[in-house]
């Protein structure tokens, strides 16, 4: 949205009258005309405010941001509050000389309330970490502002392992990129203090590497999955108290962690160890994510009259009227992002498409999205014909190629074999339904055609006897 400030105040019918009126004497010297203002670009929450340079680059910086906006309140279960509600962020192109190194988020105060700013140069880009790590601070400091008394003092750094929680699962949706930077730690025993990573700030000197980003992305992950996390996660922020230690405060907000700092311990340590081994059991989960995938593309609504209806999820143009319907995509959305956690990755992708249709449709938006689900299902079909044939290999290469059966083999079919068993694929099962109905029908119209052969035979042998052998 493109906003043009008047460039100079309209008169009132009186001053317009006394200034014709005025002979020339009277006039003062014009005033050497002012420049106008740079142009500014809106995002729809009306919180991403973009000033100067040209439309395209205003254009390409508010897309990153709403975007990077949208994943950082969706990981922290925050609500998408528009302004006033939540403070203007600033992106303000400065032409200063030498260029700006690195983008920083500040406070400013003007007569119009508070708001963040971050000033960049035209050599910045929009999709690089340096600013996305300014924007998710700006954004994380505006989180901490909000229902606080402004009399207190104003927090000036964000965490900095939830800078970098947040930016590596925004770079990076799929959660087993993180988990292969987990297991040498724990193979080796080395599990981080959570001391460590709670009181360093976004302002620390020492730049985070990629296992330091995987391990906050693990914090997080603990945290999100617990009931209090939309508080909890606010409180974290506003927190301004320095007299206890890390943890105390930790649970202070997330009393389901447990009652002192050896609970605390313990949880972060399982949770710690189930993600870093998560790879090694989600292996054989294949069958079931596809049988839980299956079973989340269903909306189960009510009508007008009270009937309960369940449709599938591309059947959009079939349940949008109905009520509650934004309420249960919204929280399909949720769904589908806490079960990529826990599927095959080999699905991953496809998860990740269908939380966004669910998302864009709970909004409103339709377009386009028919086409996304039928991509979705094409990955889902492929990632279990890519599984069937790894599975097949194994089983040949062991049967073929192996001197011996390896006990940890026999373990895992043991294992296959004691379990309950797993619904067939149900693409498959159609297909396979369909062309046994073919093969039957045609079988019978053979039969019916070999019967009609006969009877006429018989009857051309009954007028004919002497041809009869």
């Amino acid at each position: 949205m493109e906003m043009l400030r008047p460039l100079f105040p309209l008169l009132t019918l009186g001053a317009a009258c006394q200034l014709a009126a005025q002979t020339p004497t009277d006039l003062s010297p014009a005033s050497p005309k002012k420049p106008a203002p740079p142009l500014s670009t809106i995002d729809f929450s009306r919180q991403i405010i973009v000033i100067g340079s040209s439309p395209q680059k205003r254009s390409d910086f508010t897309h990153s941001a709403a975007r990077l906006r949208a994943s950082v309140l969706a990981s922290l279960n925050q609500p998408s509050a528009r302004y006033p509600n939540a403070r203007p962020i600033l992106i303000v192109f400065n032409s200063s000389t030498p260029p700006i190194s690195r983008p920083q988020a500040q406070l400013v105060e003007d007569p119009a309330g508070l708001k963040f700013q971050i000033d960049v140069s035209e050599n910045h880009d929009p999709e690089g970490r340096p600013f996305q790590r300014s924007f998710i601070e700006a954004l994380l400091l505006e989180l901490a502002l909000r229902g606080q008394n402004l009399a207190q003092p104003s927090p000036t750094s964000a965490p900095r392992w939830l800078i970098d929680a947040l930016l590596h699962r925004f770079l990076a949706p799929n959660p087993f990129l993180a988990i292969e930077s987990l297991r040498p730690l724990l193979d080796s025993g080395q599990i981080p203090k959570l001391e460590d990573l709670l009181t360093k700030l976004e302002s620390d000197p020492r730049l985070s590497n990629s296992q330091d980003e995987s391990i906050a992305r693990c914090l997080l992950s603990l945290l999100a999955n617990q009931p209090e996390s939309k508080s909890g996660f606010l409180g974290l922020l506003q927190e301004n108290s320095k007299s206890s230690s890390s943890e105390l405060r930790l649970l202070a907000h997330f009393p389901s962690l447990g009652r002192n700092p050896a609970d605390l311990q313990r949880a972060w340590t399982l949770h710690f160890a189930t993600q870093g081994t998560l790879r090694e059991r989600v292996l054989l989960d294949d069958l079931q994510t596809q049988r839980e995938l299956q079973q989340l593309q269903e909306i189960s609504l009510t009508d007008a009259a009270g009937n309960h209806k369940v449709f599938q999820l591309h059947q959009f143009s079939d349940y949008l009227r109905l009520p509650g319907v934004k309420e249960t995509l919204a929280a399909k959305h949720l769904e589908f992002l806490a079960f990529q956690s826990r599927a095959h990755f080999f699905y991953s992708e496809a998860i990740q498409i269908y939380a966004e249709v669910c998302s864009k449709l709970a909004s409103g938006r339709t377009n386009g999205q028919a086409a996304e689900l039928r991509r979705a299902s094409q990955i889902t079909q492929s990632s279990a014909s890519r599984l069937e044939r790894i599975h097949d290999y194994l089983n040949w290469f062991e049967a073929e190629k192996s001197s011996a059966r390896s006990p940890k083999i026999d373990e895992i079919y043991r294992i296959w074999d004691s379990m309950e068993p797993i619904p067939k694929n149900p693409f498959i099962s159609r297909a396979l339904d369909a062309l046994e109905e073919k093969i039957r029908k045609q079988n019978e119209e053979a039969d019916i055609q070999r019967a009609l052969q006969e009877s006429r035979s018989r009857s051309q042998k009954n007028e004919n006897p002497k041809t009869s052998p």
